[in-house]
């Protein structure tokens, strides 16, 4: 799946699979962070996992650790608004199911 998405967007969200090891839920943040989509750097590397080519897009991106020898899962979510529609966020929610993600784990980042 492809983004046709371009221009400013919010990085709503962040969700990181060691999310999933806390107890507590994570406390949503208030930072609104604009940035140009897509942006010029590691996306490449991320697959779209949802889009509606208008109002959002959700990039998935899994990496071995030689290390640790594990995989890290992170998706990063980025909408048109701050605060997306209600269909809009329905999509997003259903990226995350299909997907096989918690939602509950996710970080928003812009929670106003």
């Amino acid at each position: 799946m492809q983004s046709k998405i371009k221009g400013k967007m919010v990085h709503r969200s962040l969700y990181l699979d060691i999310f999933s090891k806390r107890k507590t839920k994570v406390k949503p943040l208030s930072i609104c962070l604009r940035e140009i989509f897509p942006p010029t750097t590691e996306l490449n590397n991320y697959t779209v996992i949802g889009t509606d080519n208008k109002n959002f897009v959700v990039l998935y991106k899994c990496e071995y650790n030689p290390i640790s020898q594990s995989n890290t899962e992170s998706v990063n979510t980025y909408t048109k608004w701050k605060i997306p529609g209600a269909a809009t966020l329905k999509r997003i929610s259903q990226a995350y199911k299909k997907n096989g993600l918690q939602e509950s784990k996710v970080l928003l980042l812009c929670q106003l």
